[in-house]
């Protein structure tokens, strides 16, 4: 590993740890409606504007002592957990892929799972505006194809649709509720457009899987009812990562499976 890869791979790491900061203010703008852009950052519970110098990701949580500088109010430890998991993220992603261009487009839909995955946790939605950016974010990166990746999109966009329109029909039929929110329907087209429909019914075949596994063994444990309703958002976001994150595994147990036929 050359001097000049290492350098490129601590840059790529540094970008992602702001990324993470930037996507700390919209998970926690996003679902309240708020701006991104204005007002400036500023401490939730005091509301005096945080210093340039008190917003350098993870440092300044350290440097701080996860206090603000201001009232000395706890920060949330999740500010820098996710600005650290998006630098992991990016680094890992940089790694496995070929090209700047791959490399982009799977960090945004990286990005976009890691919002989804805490605002549904949290605030049980997706909002629009996420759902809306990521579209058209994946439709301009799908240009690096040219026609084909138009075409690839737009048919994971439909595959996205159709699976998720599928468990809908399911919920209302066998559980006598929609179980699948628009949120939900939306965020399977803009991932459908971002990986195409291979992927994206491998994404929503984990989904499944987990969120069942997960809900299984809730319900088991007796942390859930029975017919309660919990946001299926967070498995979307894992059922994406298993895909960003192990394509190759993916497909060498594919092809083995199919040389078994």
């Amino acid at each position: 590993m050359n001097h000049e890869y290492i350098i490129t791979i601590v840059l790529v790491g540094l970008l992602g740890s702001a990324l993470g900061s930037f996507l700390n203010v919209v998970i926690y703008r996003l679902p309240r409606g708020e701006s991104l852009a204005f007002p400036g950052s500023r401490c939730p519970l005091c509301g005096v504007p945080i210093r340039y110098r008190d917003n350098i990701p993870v440092l300044s949580y350290i440097v701080l002592g996860g206090r603000c500088r201001a009232c000395r109010a706890p920060i949330s430890k999740i500010y820098p957990l996710i600005e650290i998991l998006t630098a992991c993220m990016a680094v890992i992603l940089f790694m496995l892929n070929d090209s700047w261009l791959n490399f982009t487009a799977d960090l945004m839909l990286g990005l976009i799972l890691l919002a989804v995955f805490f605002i549904d946790l949290r605030h049980m939605i997706i909002p629009d505006r996420l759902n809306i950016a990521g579209g058209v974010l994946a439709f301009v990166l799908s240009f690096r194809w040219g026609t084909y990746g138009i075409l690839r999109g737009a048919a994971g966009a439909g595959v996205g649709l159709v699976f998720l329109g599928i468990m809908m029909l399911l919920g209302k039929v066998f559980f006598k509720r929609q179980g699948i929110g628009m949120g939900d329907m939306k965020l399977a087209a803009v991932i459908g457009l971002f990986v195409g429909p291979f992927w994206c019914f491998i994404t929503f075949t984990h989904a499944v899987i987990i969120g069942g596994l997960w809900g299984t063994f809730q319900i088991i444990s007796g942390k859930i009812k029975t017919g309660q309703e919990v946001p299926f958002g967070p498995f979307i976001a894992l059922g994406g990562y298993s895909v960003l994150f192990f394509r190759h595994q993916i497909l060498f147990i594919v092809d083995r499976y199919l040389a078994m036929l």
